[in-house]
């Protein structure tokens, strides 16, 4: 619900100002509200997530019935008869816990910094690319222009990583993974590949929000 929430003040927003695109309002009271409340409320279910985890922190089991030998030998050895060796149980030997609570502390802060990293460059590409390519162009060679960049095999393959790589998308893939009870195991897997799917494609985008301005600016 609170995803729909967020989605429909936005298209409310724009309604009421009669603005029919996609477009960040950064300038206007209403987009610091919502980025404030964004924030809040991102911090308190990342809160949450390491509060159910420091009270169960994964553990390591070799198996269930992990003992430590002791070595009893038997009998005085001759040389006709060896010495024979046998093995009791004695001792038994708990889990090992392989994570401790300021890494799991860190683990949920890296996943923090890639939300933020994310929104950063989120609004800012969105920005971009709509004062870019959705503004009044000046001219009918201009707007050709804008259209061949618009309808470019590279700007859907940016479009479409940025689609699951917003702060949103990656809150509803911790939230799926809450719901298949694989919290863990998905922020330790997204601990340093998400780091580097988002520089990634932040450079790229970088390369190719300068390009196309040139080529738009230079054609145009």
């Amino acid at each position: 619900f609170r995803t729909f929430f967020d989605a429909l003040d936005g298209i409310v927003a724009r309604e009421r100002l009669g603005i029919k695109n996609f477009v960040s309002l950064q300038s206007t009271s209403g987009f610091l509200v919502d980025a404030t409340a964004d924030t809040f409320g991102f911090s308190a279910f990342l809160f949450g997530c390491y509060i159910y985890l420091r009270r169960n922190i994964p553990k390591k089991r070799y198996n269930n019935h992990q003992y430590l030998p002791l070595q009893v030998q038997e009998g005085s050895p001759t040389a006709f008869k060896p010495s024979t060796t046998t093995f009791t149980i004695t001792q038994y030997i708990p889990p090992k816990l392989m994570w401790t609570t300021k890494q799991v502390f860190f683990v949920v802060l890296c996943f923090a910094f890639q939300l933020g990293i994310s929104a950063f460059f989120w609004n800012r590409y969105v920005e971009s690319y709509h004062q870019l390519l959705e503004s009044t162009p000046n001219s009918a060679a201009q707007a050709k222009l804008q259209n061949e960049v618009l309808r470019s095999s590279i700007m859907w393959v940016l479009m479409w990583f940025w689609r699951i790589s917003n702060a949103h998308s990656l809150m509803q893939m911790l939230l799926l993974a809450v719901f298949v009870n694989r919290l863990w195991e998905f922020l330790t897997w997204i601990q340093y590949i998400g780091f580097l799917e988002i520089l990634t494609l932040s450079f790229f985008t970088e390369i190719h929000l300068n390009d196309v301005e040139s080529y738009i600016h230079r054609m145009g």
